[in-house]
């Protein structure tokens, strides 16, 4: 990872551009969600509140890990390890939103009514065909369970990070360094599982509001595609081009 100088010696001119960028973006979404705020406090009843803030913030939050990633080059390992954390919790409480808009798991369970079938063999862990059913009633119990695997991200991830920096700090493993002998693959990859099993249930919960068309009046549709695909983009990007780079294809 270069330092700040080699960082703008080697981009130049481009680094000032993506300085000037990175500061308007950080300031233009510190505006937007200070207005959001506004907003919230006068339409959001209190009980969804702060889980409203909180999913909402993801966009800034993504804009200040960015620019502390382009000014401080050699803290952005670390940037986006917390920021993977921060999101998992954004995720929990985008879940506590569906539930709140629902009004709780029995009025969502008895919204979409118990003979209704409901399909788990979703993406991206629909390849679980033995295990996940394809059809079956929804229940509380069923509800809990995907609220669990959403609920285990932040935690699960918390520690693997924690190994992550404590390894990298010792020189036992190497961030980035996808070889078999090295702890980052198997931290990276435990990473990616406690991920994908948070993201099949909140594709669970997205694809029970649209084959019933529920929640349209809180466009909840537009609101979980956009922030299915920031969860989607931060999560799997850094792990993609870290594995270009191990393989010398970038």
């Amino acid at each position: 990872v270069p330092s700040v100088k080699q960082f703008y010696d080697g981009l130049q001119g481009w680094a000032i551009a993506l300085y000037v960028c990175g500061t308007l973006t950080m300031i233009i979404m510190t505006i937007q969600f200070l207005l959001l705020i506004r907003h919230f406090m006068k339409y959001v009843p209190a009980s969804r509140r702060a889980s409203t803030l909180w999913v909402n913030s993801v966009y800034l939050i993504a804009s200040i890990m960015a620019f502390f990633g382009v000014m401080v080059p050699q803290a952005s390992d670390f940037v986006w390890l917390f920021y993977r954390v921060y999101l998992g919790m954004a995720m929990c409480y985008f879940v506590d939103i569906t539930l709140a808009w629902f009004g709780g798991e029995s009025e969502m369970v008895s919204s979409i009514g118990d003979r209704s079938k409901v399909n788990f063999r979703v993406k991206p862990c629909c390849w679980l065909i033995c295990l996940l059913p394809k059809e079956t009633p929804l229940t509380r119990n069923k509800i809990r369970l995907l609220r669990g695997c959403v609920y285990q991200m932040p935690y699960i991830q918390t520690a693997m990070i924690f190994l992550l920096v404590v390894f990298n700090l010792s020189d036992v493993s190497i961030i980035g360094n996808l070889s078999p002998e090295d702890p980052y693959l198997y931290l990276m990859s435990g990473i990616m599982i406690s991920f994908f099993i948070g993201l099949w249930a909140l594709f669970t919960l997205f694809g029970m509001t649209k084959q019933y068309e529920m929640l349209s009046n809180y466009e909840y549709k537009k609101k979980a595609g956009l922030f299915k695909t920031m969860v989607i983009m931060t999560n799997v990007q850094g792990f993609i081009i870290d594995s270009l780079v191990n393989y010398n294809i970038i």
